[in-house]
């Protein structure tokens, strides 16, 4: 800002000073020299401890706490003079060099000062009252109510002190301002029921005219006769103005006093101006006779001077007659008045009423003197013999009363000093009774469609007065960029827009966008009666980046009757407030509903309170609101809503504030009584967790602080998917065609609505069809949606231009037009595993693929399980061929019935190999504890050669060889033993392990019988039989008993049934035992006895535990040695019993196994217990080494 240089002589009053630099060494003497001190100014402003004139500099700054300069002693005095008006004002920042249209001041502490800041100032200057032309502070006069009775003049440190703003002019400096348009009457009296006079002309009534402003440009107005004055000013008139564009005006934009009818203020600007953009204040009044008034009178009002068609308490004439009712009233000025009307009523009939509608006289109770009052008088004021009927003064208890009159003439006196112009009263004085017959009911005040950018003072006031108001529609403005932000906490103005209304039924505040303003929208709200009550609507607003101040706050006074407002799908985002709350409702029955705020900066951001004694739960609602990434900060709690007020309600809202310490805290509940008794009802609501202590660690109440109110939490909401719109959208976001929409009614050019669209993680979407869906969507969310609203939208076919949705169709528009806008967002999109369901396709074809996928499985298993299944019977097979060939070479080698060398050399040499493997304690016992199978044993030895490759005729051998030692034998399984053809056995020292399953040969003949299954006795000689139809190789049976036990069938030899064969096979085996050689070792007992029975009792056979590694040796049995008898013991080799073997042990998994891989793990070369202990010969040990075979 550039500051204006003053001309005339810069030298007067000139004193210079020594330079004294901050680090020379002259600065730290002690010696005090006084020198010339040059001082350019004698006032100078402050802000903090920089000021404006140093000792070394003098900068220019155009704010700051004014400080005047005592040439007498040599200091800066701080100003706190109460009474300083805008008139000095001017004169400070015209001495400062600084325009003086464009002046602010206010009063308030200095927080740089302590209780002895101010101690060594020795004299105080008297306070000045300045015409406000003066070129210097120092020509104003003093004050002549100053000093009375004695009063010294000074301020205390905690004072409120002078603070001063100087702007910069807003008007060109070769242009100068001019007046404005006034619409008023010829007289001070108007008539009120000029519409119920008939016209006998026309046979009708008459019909008043008003005035058509429509069409114009209004630039720099506002000065009129060396005082500020609107450029458009209406009082007691009712003008239409439209399509007005006013700029750069030194006061107000537009100046509505106490209209009597409907006000439509349309497709207005009003930018740049000094003052407010549209000031209104109706003054009704009352229309009934009641001693006190069913309003409370106004306080500060910030109007113009010389008010044409209202009475000046001042002016020059001292009597004025009344017919019905005129307006009385006076705004300060910097020099003290005593003034005198007097009222009377024509034809001296009718008595007065006198009634305060504005009062708001200078407090006067600190100060000495004689106080600012009016004085009220029934009579004429000159006539001593006129009483006194009334005395008001700030503050008096009397304010609301209706003074009335015996005669007909009434005296009022003003005293007043100087003071502020807010200050001033305003009153009706009216003839009784009171002839209220011309006031409408019906009549509202539009103000719409307007735009209010840069004003000084804010963009609206409005403000009523009376026993019924008008009612107020504000609707599709743009508010951008109102009120100044000042140094520390002052502000040019208290809110963008203030509405203070009484007795007004109806506020509706929609369609506005409210941006980067000092604060938002501030309503104040009273009535008498529930009849004139508010009902207020603050729909679809956009509140945008508002600071210093809360961008909404509405208030209810201290009465009786509820005012309501409701507050519905407004967007509130980005507005910075760091020392007051974002959004306060405050003794009004508010329902807070369907309102998306997100990213604010405040002490807290929702501040809920009023009805301190009240206890219903039905006052206060909040719900369906998301509050998402707000910050607080506030020290004493950093929480994002206030609960104030017991009884609350707080439903369906989402709560996703991280960085703040709560989401919800109480107040002290200790200024009422019984307040615990109604808790803050928070039911069903998402906190962000879903853990109850987590959610309790979320609010700050009863359970923190007994002093608090208790808040009711649970249940809550595990998640958010129950209060997202649709399931899928934010709280203020609704589902359309599977997206989320939000409508944002504020007006907005396209680009800005793209732009923001684009700020909040959003866009604006593209529309192609489906106009039926998104303009249902429309009017949801906008009631008063009519047909010609348009709605900006993007256009797949129009991409380059800008298209807006009207009613069922979208159209290309002019880019800059003013409208409505739609974003876009993500669904918050949950999955639904089971989804599925729904579709008969999706069913249909996932069963298909189930059933494909089980038939392959199982056509897997069942060629898995037949695989195996052949290729057990491969190994089987396989097995059961070569012990049979084996056992059959073997015997006829024994026998004699090989007659080839080579074939007995080589069976010499598998005897001693396999001796040698097997007789190896340790490294056998290393094979078998280790997973391998016998496979790793070498089939070499087993290998037909050329020598074996020949046939042979098996016949029976009648002269068993003598040589054939009898072998030991042991049993497999755990079962008793039939003592008439075993002994038992004792040999428990030896472990006993199987590699693998090989079950060996299996006698089945047992099964019939029924007789414990026991091990077969066997020796290493197979006697050949003859059989009465010849001689034959006895079958396989044990390669095929599996199957044929897993098929239910166990055969006999040859093919028979087991037990056919029964009575031969003991024949034979009492023949076998007549030609066995007796044992040649002297009492030794033979293993096994045929025929015979020992008298030994039964016992339990145990595997020895101490057994060698190597397995035990083969039994081989014929297939005549089955029998029914109970007797014969016959083999078993069940899983179970061999799973009984083993207690402790971990052995692998034990599962069927033929015979012969059994048998072919038998060890021979171990020694009975009961056994002679005479040594094997190593001859005999030849004949009696096991088979190697790898399997």
């Amino acid at each position: 800002m550039r500051p204006l240089t003053r001309g005339g002589n810069v030298e007067v009053n000139r004193i210079e000073k020594r330079d004294v630099g901050q680090y020379s060494s002259d600065h730290h003497k002690q010696r005090r020299q006084l020198e010339s001190l040059t001082v350019p100014n004698s006032i100078r402003l402050c802000t903090g401890r920089n000021c404006s004139i140093t000792d070394n500099t003098a900068e220019r700054t155009n704010e700051g706490f004014l400080e005047y300069y005592n040439k007498t002693t040599l200091q800066w005095v701080p100003m706190c003079d109460n009474r300083f008006t805008e008139r000095n004002a001017q004169v400070v920042c015209r001495e400062l060099g600084f325009d003086p249209i464009n002046v602010f001041f206010a009063h308030d502490r200095r927080v740089e000062y302590h209780s002895n800041s101010l101690s060594r100032i020795w004299s105080w200057p008297e306070p000045l009252q300045c015409v406000g032309t003066e070129d210097r502070y120092d020509d104003c006069p003093i004050r002549l109510n100053g000093q009375l009775y004695g009063h010294r003049h000074e301020c205390k440190w905690d004072s409120e002190f002078v603070f001063i703003h100087c702007g910069t002019r807003n008007l060109e400096e070769n242009l100068d301002y001019w007046g404005g348009i006034r619409f008023a009457n010829p007289e001070f009296e108007y008539s009120l029921y000029e519409h119920r006079i008939h016209n006998h002309h026309t046979h009708e009534t008459m019909k008043k005219s008003e005035s058509d402003l429509i069409h114009l440009h209004i630039i720099g107005a506002g000065i009129l006769h060396n005082e500020k004055s609107p450029a458009i000013q209406s009082i007691i008139k009712n003008p239409s103005i439209r399509n007005v564009n006013i700029t750069k005006c030194a006061h107000h934009g537009i100046n509505l006093i106490s209209p009597t009818d409907s006000i439509n203020m349309m497709f207005n600007t009003v930018n740049d101006i000094l003052g407010e953009g549209v000031s209104a204040i109706s003054l009704n009044g009352e229309g009934r006779e009641s001693d006190e008034s069913s309003f409370t009178p106004l306080k500060d009002l910030n109007l113009p001077y010389h008010l044409f068609s209202l009475i000046d308490i001042c002016d020059s004439t001292k009597m004025v007659t009344v017919e019905e009712r005129v307006l009385l009233y006076y705004k300060y000025d910097n020099n003290p008045v005593n003034c005198v009307k007097i009222f009377k009523s024509m034809f001296r009939v009718k008595p007065f009423g006198f009634r305060l509608l504005q009062f708001n006289l200078f407090n006067h109770t600190q100060n000495y003197g004689k106080r600012d009052s009016l004085s009220l008088y029934d009579g004429d004021i000159y006539n001593i013999t006129a009483p006194m009927i009334g005395y008001l003064e700030n503050g008096s208890p009397d304010e609301k009363k209706l003074f009335k009159t015996e005669g007909a003439s009434l005296s009022v006196s003003l005293f007043a000093n100087g003071a502020s112009a807010v200050h001033g009263f305003i009153a009706e004085i009216v003839t009784l009774p009171i002839s209220a017959i011309g006031f409408n009911r019906d009549v509202q005040h539009n103000i719409s469609n307007s735009e209010f950018i840069k004003n000084r003072d804010g963009a609206i006031t409005y403000q009523s007065v009376g026993e019924v108001n008008p009612l107020v529609a504000i609707t599709r403005n743009e508010i951008l960029n109102n009120c100044l932000k000042l140094y520390g906490n002052f502000t040019s103005c208290p809110a963008a827009v203030r509405v203070d209304v009484q007795n007004t039924q109806t506020l509706v505040f929609r369609n506005n966008l409210v941006r980067n303003n000092v604060g938002g929208l501030l309503v104040r709200a009273d009535s008498r009666g529930s009849a004139t009550s508010l009902r207020g609507w603050i729909h679809n607003n956009l509140f945008f980046a508002n600071h210093d101040l809360p961008c909404l706050k509405v208030e209810g006074r201290q009465s009786s009757p509820y005012q309501e407002v409701t507050i519905y799908r407004n967007y509130f985002t980005r507005n910075r407030v760091p020392f007051s709350d974002v959004i306060i409702l405050r003794q009004v029955v508010s329902n807070f509903t369907y309102n998306y705020v997100h990213d604010n900066t405040g002490m807290r951001i929702l501040e809920v309170s009023g009805f301190d004694k009240v206890r219903l739960p039905i006052y206060q609602t909040t719900s369906h609101n998301g509050f998402y990434k707000n910050y607080a900060t506030d020290r004493e709690g950093r929480a994002t809503v206030v609960a104030g007020t017991a009884g609350q309600n707080y439903v369906d809202n989402i709560f996703f504030n991280p960085d703040n310490d709560y989401e919800m805290i109480t107040v002290n509940r200790s200024i009422s009584l019984d307040l615990w008794r109604t808790r803050i009802d928070a039911k069903h609501n998402f906190w962000s967790y879903n853990e109850t202590l987590a959610v309790a660690g979320r609010i700050r109440d009863q359970s923190d602080n007994p002093l608090l109110l208790e808040v009711d939490y649970r249940p809550f909401y595990m998640n958010n998917h129950t209060v997202l719109g649709g399931g899928k959208c934010p709280p203020g976001w609704d589902a359309v065609a599977g997206t989320c929409y939000m409508y944002v009614g504020a007006p907005m050019t396209y680009e800005e609505a793209r732009l923001f669209c684009l700020s909040d993680n959003a866009s604006m979407p593209y529309v192609s069809g489906n106009y039926e869906a998104l303009y249902e969507f429309i009017s949801r969310q906008n009631q008063w949606f009519q047909y010609g609203d348009r709605v900006w939208v993007n256009h797949i076919d129009y991409v380059t231009q800008c298209t807006s949705f009207a009613f069922s169709n979208v159209e290309i528009t002019d880019c800059n037009q003013k409208n409505a806008f739609i974003c876009e967002i993500d669904p918050k999109i949950m999955i639904d595993p089971m989804s599925w369901r729904g579709d008969t396709l999706a069913v249909a074809f996932i069963g298909v693929l189930i059933a494909a996928v089980l038939l392959v499985g199982a056509a897997l298993i069942c060629w898995y399980s037949k695989s195996k299944h052949r290729h057990v019977q491969r190994l089987e097979r396989r097995n059961s061929i070569r012990q049979s060939l084996h056992s059959v070479r073997s015997i006829g080698s024994i026998n004699g019935g090989f007659p080839d060398t080579p074939y007995r050399r080589k069976l010499a040499q598998m005897s001693t190999r396999s001796t040698d493997t097997l007789t190896k304690g340790s490294d056998y016992r290393k094979m078998l504890a280790s997973t391998t199978s016998m496979e790793s044993m070498e089939k070499s030895q087993f290998n037909s050669s050329l020598d074996d490759n020949q046939s042979f005729d098996i016949y029976e051998a009648h002269n068993p060889n003598p040589n054939v030692m009898p072998l030991t034998h042991t049993t497999f399984v755990k079962k008793p033993i039939t003592p008439e053809y075993s002994v038992p056995q004792q040999n428990n020292n030896r472990p006993y392990n199987l590699a693998f399953r090989n079950e060996g040969y299996r006698d089945n003949s047992g099964t019939a019988s029924g007789a414990p299954s026991i091990n077969t006795v066997a020796t290493e000689e197979i006697p050949i039989l003859h059989h009465p139809e010849g001689l034959r190789s006895p079958p396989d049976e044990y390669t095929i008993s599996l199957e044929l036990e897993r098929q239910g069938k166990i055969y006999g030899a040859y093919g028979a049934p087991a037990g056919s064969y029964g009575a031969p096979k003991l024949s034979f085996l009492m023949e076998l035992r007549s030609k066995m050689p007796e044992q040649p070792q002297a009492g030794a007992v033979p293993a096994t006895t045929f025929g015979q029975r020992n008298n030994v009792a039964d016992q339990q056979q145990y595997y020895e535990d101490n057994l060698p590694s190597p397995p035990h040796p083969p039994v081989y049995s014929s297939a005549y040695d089955t029998t029914t008898s109970d007797n014969i013991p016959s083999y078993d080799s069940s899983p179970h019993d061999l799973s009984r073997e083993f207690d402790d042990s971990p052995l692998p998994e034990l599962h069927h196994r033929s015979k012969s891989e059994a048998l072919l793990e038998t060890n021979f070369d171990f020694e009975d217990s009961e056994a002679s202990p005479v040594p094997m010969s190593e001859a005999s040990r030849s004949h009696s080494q096991p088979l190697e075979t790898a399997m």
